[in-house]
């Protein structure tokens, strides 16, 4: 039976060569023509030897000019690359260094990466503001000006997932739609989505793999399999080289009516996929890790184009 590829909501998606010499069949060549050709021979060497020392000089006085020139100018300049490269004050730039703690940085990390990051959320707020109080302890000024964002977020109750059915509506295989917890004591974890891709749900018997996702992985498949075929289709890309957003983009030019981004573990698990291998006993994606991210193609906030969400 056919088999029906699914996509459930917020994955989306001279000429010739001519030969210009021609040879007579017999060719005079008198005296007269010889001794005119030596002459001509003669003094052509005579001016490229002259040509040639007038480089040589030429070629010597700017390596001299070159020389005293750039030493002067480094010279001159030397001070302000030293201030650019080297500590102002080097007795407090030590005092900084020393005064830097490895296990404050691990603290730091693991409580900043304890709560997810999607801006408006109260977890995303709470980072902020343990932020805020650690600069002002510091001796900092905090501002923290208003923006009115158009935001994206996940349904909760409505999984993203990708499923292989049959014709009949059976379904043979379908992920997950969430990532494996680690560990029980974090607040929230956000269920995989890309940020800013519609709501829906497509389905198609046509299902391609394109590589990366670059223009020119999509004009190869076309070439296989052309480019009727890709119309209405579900393209399979990885992860990596260009912008997530972009490979979706480019499938939907290519005709596709969904796309599906998965993280190869070539790239993301070099060790292998065993659970020994990836995280958490190695730093490597294990095989439910998922990307989450924004697949907003354009520049600044949706709603203002490269300028800020701040009301001015």
């Amino acid at each position: 039976m056919d088999k029906v590829n699914e996509v459930d909501s917020g994955i989306n998606v001279s000429g010739k060569l001519v030969n210009n010499l021609r040879f007579a069949d017999d060719i005079d060549i008198i005296q007269e023509d010889c001794d005119m050709l030596f002459d001509q021979t003669e003094r052509l060497r005579i001016a490229a030897a002259q040509t040639v020392i007038s480089i040589v000089i030429a070629l010597g006085l700017g390596l001299i000019i070159g020389h005293f020139g750039i030493s002067k100018k480094t010279s001159d300049s030397s001070w302000k690359y030293d201030r650019l490269t080297k500590p102002a004050d080097p007795k407090n730039y030590q005092t900084f260094i020393d005064s830097i703690q490895a296990a404050n940085i691990e603290t730091n990390l693991k409580d900043l990466t304890s709560r997810p990051h999607i801006a408006g959320l109260l977890e995303d707020l709470q980072s902020a503001q343990v932020i805020e109080e650690r600069w002002k302890v510091d001796g900092l000024q905090v501002i923290k000006p208003k923006y009115n964002v158009l935001l994206s977020y996940p349904n909760d109750t409505e999984l993203n997932r990708v499923s292989l059915k049959l014709s009949n509506g059976t379904i043979t295989f379908q992920t997950s739609g969430t990532e494996k917890i680690y560990d029980s004591t974090q607040p929230k974890t956000v269920n995989p989505f890309l940020a800013y891709t519609p709501n829906g749900t497509v389905s198609s018997t046509k299902l391609f793999y394109a590589n990366y996702g670059e223009l020119e992985d999509l004009h190869k498949l076309a070439s296989i399999v052309g480019n009727c075929s890709l119309n209405g289709s579900i393209i399979i890309m990885r992860y990596g080289r260009i912008f997530r957003g972009d490979k979706i983009m480019h499938a939907q030019y290519f005709g596709a009516v969904g796309a599906i981004l998965y993280n190869d573990p070539a790239n993301y698990a070099p060790l292998g996929t065993e659970p020994d291998q990836v995280y958490d006993q190695k730093w490597y994606m294990p095989s439910s890790g998922v990307q989450r991210g924004s697949a907003f193609t354009s520049n600044g906030d949706p709603l203002t184009p490269i300028y800020p969400s701040t009301g001015f």
